[in-house]
C-alpha cells in the first residue's frame, strides 16, 4: 500500500538533510518533495510591541530568529516503511508528523 508521510521542519535546510537521508537509507521511497513557506518580516514597531507581539505568537507559528522559512517534506513511500521513516524524521528534528 502507499503511504504519504507529512513532517514540518525549522528551516528548509533541516528539511533538505532528512530527504537526502530518507532518499539514501530506506527502500520503497517513491517521491520526496518540500515545501517552503516564505519567512514574514514584521512591521516597523516600537520594541516594547515587537516583544508583545513576539509573546503571543504560539510555539508552532514562531520563525527561526535567522529569518528562514518553516518547510514541510511530503514523502509518499511503500506503507511499510513509513515506521522507518518516521523514526528518521525525529532524528533529523522533524515535527508535527502526520
Amino acid at each position: 500500500m502507499v503511504t504519504r508521510v507529512i513532517a514540518g521542519f525549522d528551516t528548509p535546510e533541516k528539511a533538505g538533510l532528512a530527504m537526502e537521508r530518507i532518499m539514501q537509507d530506506v527502500k520503497g521511497v517513491y517521491s520526496a518533495n518540500i515545501v517552503s513557506e516564505p519567512a514574514v518580516s514584521a512591521p516597523a514597531e516600537s520594541p516594547l510591541q515587537a516583544v508583545d507581539s513576539i509573546a503571543e505568537e504560539a510555539p508552532d507559528t514562531r520563525r527561526s530568529s535567522s529569518g528562514h522559512s518553516r518547510s514541510s517534506l511530503y514523502i509518499v513511500c511503500d506503507g511499510s516503511r513509513s515506521d522507518e521513516i518516521y523514526s528518521l524524521i525525529m532524528t533529523m528534528g522533524g515535527i508535527n508528523m502526520a
